[in-house]
């Protein structure tokens, strides 16, 4: 049970720190790299604190990579992505009620559907790389934070005016659903879920071990 409060509240507080600053942003460059910077710091914090418990993946597509690969047990996994939806459903229905905003973060594109599948494929691919190489053997969980959550914060800052960066369909699911923005949802979840899960095999090919062995 651990793990699966572990992985609710810190997709939790992802979704209640990154949504937040969203609300609270402005317009313009400065504010970009506001809320860019709040999302990777989140992501930091909640791999600092809950790393040890669960891994702290926090992000159904990463766990969707992580049992492919093998280091996530398949009879955990539906328990790891219902904990993650449900911590970030409860994030924005906590941020609704305490904004009263009825613009919560969700994610929107300026692309066409097509156009922004491939973006959040592609960032998402990043993304799980970065923490392949990061969460490596013995790895300290500060390393694995620090690198992950850096990942996180450069490519929200790059994408982010483009898909909203998501990258994780657990934090578009947890404002979507209090804001009832179901259109675009499914793109937001099945494509970081693909470009998770190419990662598994590129990382195979590309990592320092393969060329080892």
């Amino acid at each position: 049970m651990r793990p699966y409060l572990a992985e609710a509240a810190g997709t939790f507080g992802l979704v209640f720190f990154g949504c937040g600053s969203i609300i609270l942003a402005g317009e313009g460059l400065l504010w970009s790299i506001v809320v860019s910077l709040v999302f990777g710091s989140a992501v930091w914090a909640m791999i600092s604190i809950f790393g040890n418990t669960s891994g702290a993946h926090i992000n159904p597509a990463v766990s969707v990579a992580f049992c492919i690969e093998g280091r996530l047990p398949k009879q955990q996994l539906l328990g790891y992505i219902v904990a993650q939806c449900l911590g970030a459903i409860v994030a924005g229905y906590s941020l609704l009620i305490m904004s009263g905003h009825t613009n919560l973060g969700s994610t929107t594109t300026s692309l066409s559907i097509w156009q922004a599948f491939i973006i959040e494929v592609a960032i998402t691919c990043l993304l799980m790389l970065s923490i392949l190489w990061a969460a490596i053997p013995n790895a300290s969980i500060q390393r694995i934070a620090l690198a992950v959550g850096s990942a996180v914060a450069i490519l929200a800052f790059i994408a982010g005016s483009f898909t909203g960066a998501s990258m994780n369909p657990a934090r578009s699911i947890g404002p979507a659903i209090p804001e009832e923005m179901f259109e675009l949802l499914w793109m937001y979840i099945f494509a970081p879920i693909i470009g998770a899960t190419l990662a598994i095999p590129l990382w195979n090919k590309i990592s320092t071990k393969h060329f080892i062995d």
